[in-house]
């Protein structure tokens, strides 16, 4: 179940990013904002925390991939409360392009762990 909320969050996320430029112009704004940052950060954490009390399992396949996922999430969610500068420094290295590319990159993502979640075999 898990594995279906990742891969149907960043099917949510991927589409606009990839297909829409008024969104990657608008990630663009918002990625050097420094209360938006602090607010992704706390929202991060809100989201990531409960995934990995509920799935806490490390395992060579899709369910400890999702795990993975969430601690990258938990350590992101801290990045961005405590040092927003980092995320902006980053951010600043970014165009239009590159969100493109991680729009698909996420895409790709969000299709296998939707895949995956509806098929029992991988997990």
């Amino acid at each position: 179940m898990i594995v279906k909320f990742w891969g149907y969050f960043f099917l949510a996320f991927s589409i606009p990013l990839f297909l829409s430029s008024k969104s990657r112009e608008l990630l663009l704004e918002l990625a050097i904002d420094k209360s938006f940052i602090f607010m992704s950060g706390f929202i991060s954490l809100i989201m990531c925390i409960p995934l990995v009390l509920i799935n806490n399992v490390w395992r060579a396949d899709i369910v400890g991939f999702t795990t993975f996922i969430a601690w990258m999430g938990i350590a992101k969610g801290i990045i961005r409360l405590y040092n927003p500068e980092i995320i902006i420094n980053m951010a600043s290295k970014f165009n239009e392009k590159s969100y493109r590319i991680v729009g698909i990159i996420t895409l790709l993502l969000g299709i296998g762990m939707a895949y995956a979640g509806h098929n029992p075999y991988w997990c």
